[in-house]
């Protein structure tokens, strides 16, 4: 990017301009040194001090604007060049100004300004080439910033629909994975139920056969009949038994 500097030749001597006249002479030639060695703090002291005494006024406003550039000083920077494109009637150095305003502007990231400032300057001088390509490059960035933008937003809408997709097909896998257990609960229930129903069925057959009495057969019968007569008369017998011999043991009293 190229900035416009504000040179001035003195063809008058000396002698010849008053006293304060000179002295602002020396101020601006002493800013101009400083800015050179880019001693911004320095220049600056000297530039305004060339203002204060007006002789050189417009050509020490110029560079004060230039010192601010340097320094980063932006606004101020602007607000120096803005005075220099409303009040002077030099064409060309009005055209200086807007080029170096629309570097400011450049600078302070402010593009659709810029891109103003650069357009004013090459109405006042449309052959000036360094202010047509600043505008080219201005021009570009902005383009380039417009198509980030609606990259990111057309990136930012695409990641919103894929979002969506993934959230639907997640919704459709978690539906699945639901299904497939309730399928798994509902088989494990299914085979709980039938070994339950298969244990019920064995302990209904088992108390069933509890239940059920036993069929002997008649011979069987009429034979467990006399054993358990003749366990009754033995027991019978040993109590007749047990009684008697009670009876046969006792004293009784003599009177």
């Amino acid at each position: 990017m190229t900035y416009k500097h504000f040179h001035i030749v003195f063809y008058v001597f000396v002698l010849q301009s008053p006293l304060w006249a000179q002295n602002a002479k020396f101020d601006l030639e002493n800013g101009n040194s400083a800015y050179k060695n880019e001693n911004y703090a320095e220049a600056e002291i000297n530039f305004r001090k060339a203002m204060e005494k007006g002789e050189y006024q417009k050509e020490a406003r110029f560079n004060l604007g230039n010192t601010m550039l340097r320094s980063e000083k932006l606004e101020e920077a602007i607000a120096e060049y803005k005075r220099i494109a409303n009040d002077s009637p030099d064409k060309m150095l009005r055209s200086d100004a807007f080029h170096n305003m629309g570097n400011a502007y450049m600078m302070n990231k402010k593009l659709d300004e810029a891109i103003e400032a650069y357009k004013n300057a090459l109405r006042l001088d449309p052959k000036d080439n360094d202010t047509r390509y600043n505008l080219a490059v201005a021009q570009k960035i902005k383009n380039q910033k417009q198509q980030e933008k609606k990259e990111n937003k057309d990136q930012n809408k695409d990641d919103k629909n894929q979002d969506k997709k993934n959230e639907k097909e997640g919704d459709k896998e978690d539906d699945k994975k639901g299904d497939d257990k309730k399928d798994e609960k509902d088989e494990e229930k299914k085979k709980e139920d039938d070994k339950d129903g298969d244990k019920k069925d064995e302990e209904k057959k088992e108390q069933e056969a509890q239940a059920q009495p036993v069929k002997i057969s008649k011979e069987d019968a009429e034979r467990l009949l006399q054993m358990m007569e003749d366990e009754e008369r033995d027991v019978q017998d040993k109590l007749n038994k047990k009684k008697a011999k009670k009876k046969s043991s006792t004293i009784e009293k003599d009177w």
